[in-house]
């Protein structure tokens, strides 16, 4: 008997429920089909027949549009629903009558929540107080016991696995661009030697200023971590001079000073990495973290830094080649 439905999975939480959920939907005679866009999506998977997708960002609602149609997909399920992918695949399924479902933990540690199309400004659940009272009176109280528990290193160890795999797996999926939400400025010292002798600029300020305008002139996405460097006398009052250019390139809400934090953490977080020539680029470089330098810099070498400018890097930053990095960084 042919299925009723055919369920598309797309990107999913960093852990083995996809699996479990995949195998429960063909247990119950469902089709079921996934989309890898990374090497963490794959392993996760564990071992379920699946698609890769290997090709640009910008040319993936096209080749998603033709999938559907030549899979007879009825439905498409995807955790985190600002993913842009997933944004990408939203507007796609409407397009073709395909309903989108997104999963998501609101309570926690053992609850997760289906909705259609996606959570927060996306759901379909009642805002005003009436209804949502109509429709408790309809419904039996819920049983919260916890039934499945979650331990803190099960999450941790996820996370770190599945951004592992993501990096690692940038041969086999070369185009995969993550949903990273901040891009990493990293300031040196102001009288440093790297900075008075071996950049364009007299001070990094006129750097600071070039990031802010450019990234507002290219309507980029994503907001600015500026981190000070740790042995920072002050003297600069970093604080009043990125105000100053807050105000005067509109970035209000979207720039962010930093003093301290996990340099390694905010690396790995970041969809980018932006130095003069300071070797918090080695160290972005060697994490696969696509890197620009706008000063001079010894590292500055097509297959480990972004050569294509600043206009560029915000929309299609190239990241590493790991062949390349690795026994040349070797950090």
């Amino acid at each position: 008997m042919p299925s009723e439905k055919v369920f598309l999975f797309l990107q999913g939480p960093p852990n083995g429920y996809w699996s479990v959920l995949g195998h429960a939907l063909l247990d119950a005679g469902q089709g079921v089909r996934k989309i890898n866009l990374c090497l963490a999506d794959r392993v996760f998977w564990r071992g379920l027949p699946a698609d890769n997708y290997r090709g640009k960002q910008k040319n993936w609602a096209d080749w998603l549009a033709g999938y559907i149609k030549k899979h007879g997909i009825t439905d498409i399920i995807y955790y985190a629903d600002q993913h842009p992918y997933h944004c990408a695949a939203r507007r796609v399924a409407h397009g073709a009558e395909v309903k989108c479902w997104a999963i998501f933990g609101y309570l926690r540690p053992d609850w997760l929540t289906l909705e259609q199309d996606g959570m927060g400004p996306l759901s379909h659940f009642p805002r005003g107080r009436p209804e949502i009272e109509s429709l408790a009176t309809s419904l039996a109280d819920p049983d919260m016991r916890c039934k499945y528990p979650h331990k803190f290193i099960n999450e941790a160890v996820g996370e770190v696995v599945f951004h592992l795999l993501q990096t690692f797996g940038r041969p086999f999926y070369p185009w995969f661009k993550s949903d990273k939400t901040y891009w990493l400025v990293a300031l040196q010292i102001q009288a440093d030697y790297q900075i008075r002798s071996h950049c364009d600029f007299d001070h990094q300020e006129e750097m600071l200023a070039d990031i802010f305008r450019n990234i507002k002139a290219s309507g980029a996405s994503g907001d600015l971590v500026i981190k000070t460097h740790p042995l920072d006398n002050g003297l600069e009052n970093w604080p009043k001079r990125v105000a100053r250019l807050v105000a005067k390139f509109g970035l209000k809400g979207r720039v962010h000073l930093i003093k301290g934090g996990d340099l390694g953490g905010l690396i790995q977080s970041a969809r980018g990495v932006i130095v003069a020539n300071s070797t918090v680029g080695l160290h972005s470089i060697a994490a696969g973290i696509p890197t620009l330098t706008l000063g001079r810099a010894l590292f500055d070498i097509a297959g480990l830094t972004h050569q294509s400018g600043l206009s560029e890097f915000w929309h299609n930053p190239q990241a590493p080649d790991q062949g390349f990095s690795k026994p040349i960084v070797g950090l």
